[in-house]
């Protein structure tokens, strides 16, 4: 793709333009809910595309595409070329870019367990694990947990020389646990009230949280809530 990307460059300075850059995303993501030992949510997505930016007689233009072929790449870089000499009509003024040197390098999310490869089985016998240790307690109504993993691939090349690519992956995962006692409803939540922990790196990560762990307390401090005098 990064060769693509750098094709795509060499046509916009054949072009003649006074700048040009490329950026391409690739995203990836696995999203998994599971509410009262029944699986609600289980999808894995994958989105790509790139935009192209110009400057053309000191006016900018901006096209994008999701299909990632060179033919189009070139179809596309026509198109910001046209839509910066459209806004050229209207300008007041020249776009004038700050002096600044290329930047040219990579980066990786550490990452020691890649989340897309651990199964899905394993991440559902977590999640259903979590439910069956709350729901001990005929009080907790409802127990949720949730897990996801991003992962994103980003390409940056400009006419000027930069080339700048990034894996970044991050994972995350909570649960709640919703307790009921006539018209009284409590919840607790693991580790925290907003759906989970998110971080940068790998499934290590989730593993790290231990999870199950805390289930119980989570479970015990839910009920306890329901009968928990008034905070003064």
């Amino acid at each position: 793709m990064k060769d693509k990307l750098k094709t795509a460059c060499d046509y916009l300075r054949s072009k003649g333009v006074a700048y040009g850059d490329i950026r391409y995303v690739r995203t990836q993501t696995e999203t998994i809910g599971v509410t009262n030992e029944a699986v609600d949510t289980l999808t894995s997505d994958l989105d790509q595309g790139f935009g192209i930016r110009v400057i053309v007689e000191g006016s900018w233009g901006f096209a994008s595409s999701a299909i990632c072929t060179v033919s189009e790449m070139r179809k596309v870089a026509n198109r910001a070329i046209a839509i910066a000499k459209a806004s050229g009509l209207t300008k007041t003024a020249d776009v004038v870019l700050a002096p600044v040197d290329p930047a040219v390098g990579t980066y990786q999310t550490p990452v020691v367990i890649d989340p897309f490869k651990v199964s899905i089985s394993r991440k559902l016998s977590l999640l259903t694990g979590i439910n069956r240790v709350l729901r001990k307690d005929k009080k907790i109504r409802v127990a949720e947990c949730g897990l996801r993993c991003f992962g994103t691939h980003k390409i940056f090349v400009s006419t000027e020389g930069a080339v700048v690519e990034q894996h970044l992956t991050e994972v995350g995962a909570g649960y709640t646990a919703t307790a009921v006692d006539g018209n009284e409803v409590q919840k607790r939540s693991y580790p925290n009230s907003h759906g989970g922990d998110y971080r940068t790196g790998g499934y290590e990560l989730i593993e790290g949280m231990r999870l199950k762990d805390h289930a119980e307390r989570v479970r015990e401090e839910a009920v306890a809530l329901l009968t928990a005098p008034a905070c003064p």
